[in-house]
């Protein structure tokens, strides 16, 4: 787990606020939560994971 600034090919990071989400383009992070609307501006090397909940995904994923 990182920030979506900081991750690199084995992290798992999240976005859950629209003014963050010129991170996305340039994340090395290799799994991304966010909105559906953020598919298309992930990095061909990032999964995104889409969720109208990111939040609440990110939390299931710290718990486990």
């Amino acid at each position: 787990m990182a920030q979506v600034q900081c991750a690199g090919a084995s992290d798992i990071s999240f976005l859950d606020n629209a003014r963050y989400e010129r991170l996305l383009q340039d994340t090395g992070a290799g799994a991304v939560i966010d909105e559906p609307r953020s598919a298309d501006r992930a990095p061909a090397n990032t999964a995104l994971l889409a969720t109208p909940t990111a939040s609440e995904a990110w939390a299931k994923v710290v718990r486990l």
